[in-house]
């Protein structure tokens, strides 16, 4: 009798949630694969839809790392923004942040209002921090009376030391660059 109490105790209390804890653990991933969008599908069918043609979409979608996020990024901006598709699409493949690049072109586009909308889209393609740039862009313009173009190169200045980006206020003298005598750059023999 004793047996028996241990025994029902064991199939109670750990056989049964082991064995349901294992069933379930293999439902969702297979009701994910039968359920879920293929991503690649959506990309590429939304590309489609507004304009871009059938290889470039399959290209564009193929090649991304996260599809959605290209698809994502080409329709708000094509939302907001008067640009033909395919120079959309263009930017938003070269971007490490898609998403990111796309919130910065209609931010910084609604804040010139919708005067600049292409040097937008290209400053923001050529950020590494698209919603730092915006964020910049905006900032600006709302309090000094400086061109756009002005306002966008001041806040794309690429021109860093690295001790600039990461030790603020530590500065490294201005030199010029060596320059190599044209001697000295024949070929080796």
């Amino acid at each position: 009798m004793e047996l028996r109490r241990y025994s029902v105790w064991f199939v109670r209390a750990i056989a049964l949630p082991v064995a349901s804890g294992l069933v379930a653990g293999m439902f969702p991933s297979s009701a994910i694969a039968l359920f879920s969008i293929n991503e690649y599908e959506d990309c590429v069918g939304d590309l489609m839809e507004i304009g871009i043609d059938a290889a470039e979409a399959t290209n564009a979608c193929g090649a991304a790392f996260d599809p959605d996020d290209v698809s994502d990024c080409v329709t708000e901006i094509g939302d907001d923004i008067d640009i033909s598709a395919a120079t959309i699409l263009a930017a938003c493949v070269r971007v490490r942040r898609p998403e990111e690049m796309a919130e910065c072109v209609t931010d910084v586009n609604k804040d010139l209002d919708g005067a600049l909308p292409l040097p937008a889209l290209e400053y923001c393609t050529r950020t590494l921090l698209p919603e730092r740039f915006a964020d910049c862009v905006t900032g600006i313009q709302g309090e000094v009376d400086l061109p756009p173009l002005a306002i966008m190169d001041a806040c794309n200045d690429t021109d860093y030391r690295a001790t600039e980006l990461f030790l603020p206020g530590v500065a490294l003298p201005a030199e010029a660059p060596a320059e190599i005598p044209a001697d000295d750059l024949a070929p080796a023999r």
